[in-house]
Formats: structure tokens, sequence, C-alpha cells
């Protein structure tokens, strides 16, 4: 159960950070009057912004993962209790 939430979340946070990025990527272009409709859509799937999310939402989405996984397991309950 757990593991399926943790799977959800991700994905969850994955997405919002993709959206994140797209959003400014596309501004810092200029925007639909700079880039144009292509551009746009080029800035959708370029590999800088493929980049920029990976590294984006590794940095946010691991040490939140470790620490909740971490600290959920039995042994830092015992270990907190002591």
């Amino acid at each position: 159960m757990f593991r399926h939430r943790l799977q959800i979340s991700l994905l969850v946070s994955a997405v919002y950070t993709y959206v994140v990025i797209n959003v400014w990527t596309f501004w810092q272009a200029g925007g639909i009057a700079n880039v144009g409709l292509w551009g746009a859509l080029w800035l959708l799937i370029s590999p800088r912004t493929v980049c920029m999310t990976l590294v984006a939402w590794t940095v946010m989405a691991t040490p939140v993962t470790l620490l909740r996984k971490s600290f959920l397991t039995c042994m830092y309950c015992v270990i907190g209790l002591i």
C-alpha cells in the first residue's frame, strides 16, 4: 500500500515539476510572440527542458522520499523510544 502511494506521489510531483519547468522555459524564451507555435511545441520536448526537469525533480523529490521512508521504518521508532 505504501509503495503504491509513493509511486503515485512521485509521479504527480514529476508531472508538476515538468509543468513548472516548461512554464519557466517558455517565459524565459519570451513567450509566444518570440518563439511562435512550433517553438512552443519544441520547448515541450527539448532536451534542455527534459534535463532541467530531471535535475529539479531529483533534487527536490529524492531527499523528501528518503527522509519519509527512513523515518517511517520501525528501526527509527524503536531508537526514538530509547
